[in-house]
């Protein structure tokens, strides 16, 4: 048990720097962000999974697409962020999947994090990746404050 409890520990301390996606957050004024990146041009895109399920626990708040590469460029580096509040206790599972929106094929990626929030306020994030792994890690695409 006191194992555990250093590894939850030492989780925390390092989602608060930014390095992992287990954090710990307040109920009051909470944001789970989720920064998605991909590359434009190619026809893959993420969505937000019909799956998913985080109402009474998360409210989505705004959605925007980020486009990284100079203005005089077609395609290059994007990113899709979508920006939730918490609301209550629970657990919320969030779910976004990586394909062409005409196919479907074994290399589409679906990351899904589970958002966990308890009575006294405190929350944790952690991901699964279902499908051909990311360049990233998924865990570095969510971040609280």
């Amino acid at each position: 048990m006191r194992r555990k409890s250093l590894a939850v520990w030492l989780c925390f301390t390092l989602a608060i720097a930014g390095v992992i996606g287990l954090a710990a957050c307040s109920q009051r004024s909470t944001t789970v962000t989720v920064t998605l990146p991909y590359n434009a041009g190619t026809g893959y895109e993420w969505t937000l999974d019909d799956s998913s399920t985080y109402d009474g626990v998360l409210s989505l708040k705004s959605t925007d697409t980020k486009s990284l590469a100079p203005a005089d460029v077609d395609g290059g580096p994007v990113e899709d962020i979508y920006t939730f509040d918490t609301q209550g206790t629970g657990t919320a599972t969030v779910s976004f999947t990586f394909a062409r929106s005409w196919e479907t094929t074994p290399s589409d990626t679906t990351v899904t994090y589970e958002v966990s929030v308890a009575d006294d306020g405190t929350c944790t994030v952690t991901d699964t990746v279902v499908g051909e792994s990311p360049e990233t890690d998924p865990a570095g695409w969510v971040s609280v404050s």
